[in-house]
């Protein structure tokens, strides 16, 4: 017989993610009388079903759906406990967002899904003058010198791990793509630190992320399970979800192996953990090992696959872009400056933005967008994807032309793929550059022709969005004197 208690163990690895701190709280949700903008008229439990299952697995052609049926802004529940969110493409109020105050809307909990990666500590949770402080840490890790050591290495990377891809035979891009992007991100968390307990971690982390392959179980690992139901679920899937958790704690316990030794030594290394390990937290006294921990995670898991995502996609479209494809080879063969990769780089993050919607807001006191005021409780979310599709801002938003950004670059309220804001995200040059020298190296290496022109549909893996492996979109790559070819199982 079957059961499931709450019984603690010394190496329960469910048990040692339970005992840390949980973030903070923000405000309860409103009353569904409350006055939001229009969405779906059913009974909760229906439209929250409706909701999750729209926009987790369909979630793209869900919120275009969503705004032609309800115009925008427009308003769906999710979450247990329900709670509203209000969608935005219009660039004045994502402005107005944007800029809110920091003590009427929060972030905190806009990131709660994803928990079980990044830990329940650190940047992610902070808010107000705390996060700036923090923030401030962590841009040192992705600015100036640090900046320039890491474009160095991404180039290294770039150019071993395209050598190294299949060549002549069939293949699934974003796996080759998240690899190399992991390697990318190590290096912004590490440098090229030879601990071999750092490429031990990496593996562990590879392991992790492999979880959100399965639809089932990245589902399940990016949501915010109440504890008896992950009691649960780590009972009857041991080798499913029981197994993600004690990855996560191998993970904990190499970085906190790493902290102990390096704070004995002194040797702090380099990268990010070098920063967090010599930088005090606000009262002075060293960052906690625990918050260490959840920094690092956290950059792990948005570093890799939101870059990933972008290299994938960006394959994807420049398969099927004969026009775009050679004059970009044409320009660098030429050996000319990279406005036209930058263009090009800049249209595949409007065109397939790895979040669809950046970091949701959480309103902590009532909050006016566009004459509209909002209780406590509401998340407002700019939604990348249907802002860089509103007809208004870019005209024939679905057609994919590098020349939109030629002449006028990205604005910062209609071209959000790094969000914006206080919370824009810190590795905004690292991810595009990380993109640039991938297609680099790809488009000077190798001949890219389509076999068909029928475009990949998208797929969730983690919160971000990539080419489907439903739909079995491989690459094969020749040198760039044979042929290139894209089909479908």
């Amino acid at each position: 017989m079957l059961t499931v208690g709450r019984r603690k163990r010394a190496d329960d690895p469910l048990q040692a993610y339970l005992d840390q701190p949980s973030p903070p709280l923000n405000q309860k949700a409103p009353s569904r009388k409350a006055d939001l903008p229009p969405g779906p008229d059913m009974p909760l439990p229906i439209s929250m079903l409706w909701a999750m299952c729209g926009f987790w697995y369909r979630r793209t052609p869900f919120l275009e759906q969503c705004r032609a049926r309800y115009g925008t802004p427009f308003t769906f529940w999710m979450r247990i406990p329900p709670v509203p969110f209000v969608w935005f493409d219009d660039p004045d109020e994502v402005k107005a967002i944007f800029q809110g105050p920091a003590d009427v809307l929060h972030c905190g909990n806009g990131s709660l899904e994803l928990e079980h990666f990044f830990g329940r500590t650190g940047l992610t949770y902070m808010e107000e003058d705390e996060h700036l402080a923090r923030r401030k840490v962590v841009m040192r890790s992705t600015h100036g010198e640090e900046l320039t050591r890491i474009n160095e290495a991404m180039r290294e990377v770039a150019a071993q791990e395209v050598a190294a891809w299949p060549r002549d035979r069939l293949f699934d891009v974003w796996p080759y793509a998240h690899r190399l992007a992991l390697k990318a991100i190590f290096q912004v968390c590490f440098g090229n630190d030879p601990d071999p307990r750092l490429r031990e971690l990496m593996g562990v982390v590879e392991q992790m992320l492999e979880y959100n392959n399965n639809p089932r179980l990245g589902f399940l690992a990016t949501q915010h399970v109440p504890e008896p139901l992950l009691r649960f679920l780590t009972t009857v899937q041991p080798h499913g979800f029981r197994r993600f958790f004690e990855l996560r704690a191998e993970a904990d316990r190499l970085i906190f192996d790493l902290v102990a030794d390096r704070r004995r030594s002194g040797e702090a290394g380099e990268g990010l953990f070098a920063i967090l390990l010599s930088s005090p937290a606000e009262d002075g006294e060293p960052i906690p090992a625990r918050e260490l921990r959840d920094e690092i995670m956290t950059t792990f898991l948005a570093g890799s696959a939101s870059t990933a995502s972008g290299i994938s996609w960006g394959i994807e479209r420049l398969a099927r872009e004969h026009a775009v494809r050679e004059r970009l080879v044409a320009e660098l063969e030429a050996g000319e400056d990279d406005a036209y990769l930058t263009a090009t780089v800049q249209e595949i993050l409007r065109r397939k933005p790895p979040l669809t919607g950046v970091i949701p807001r959480t309103t902590m006191k009532p909050f006016e967008v566009n004459g509209r005021w909002y209780p406590p409780g509401v998340r407002l979310v700019p939604t990348a994807y249907l802002v860089h599709h509103n007809p208004s801002i870019y005209p024939d938003p679905y057609a994919f032309r590098p020349e939109r950004f030629l002449d006028e670059p990205p604005g910062t309220f209609t071209w959000i793929p790094f969000g914006g804001g206080r919370r824009r995200c810190l590795g905004k040059a690292v991810g595009e550059n990380e993109i640039k020298f991938v297609l680099r190296e790809l488009l000077l290496r190798y001949e890219l022709r389509p076999a068909d022109q029928r475009p990949a549909p998208s797929t969730s893996h983690t919160v971000v969005m990539r080419p489907s492996q439903d739909a079995r979109a491989f690459v094969a790559f020749t040198e760039r004197s044979k042929q290139f070819a894209v089909t479908r199982a």
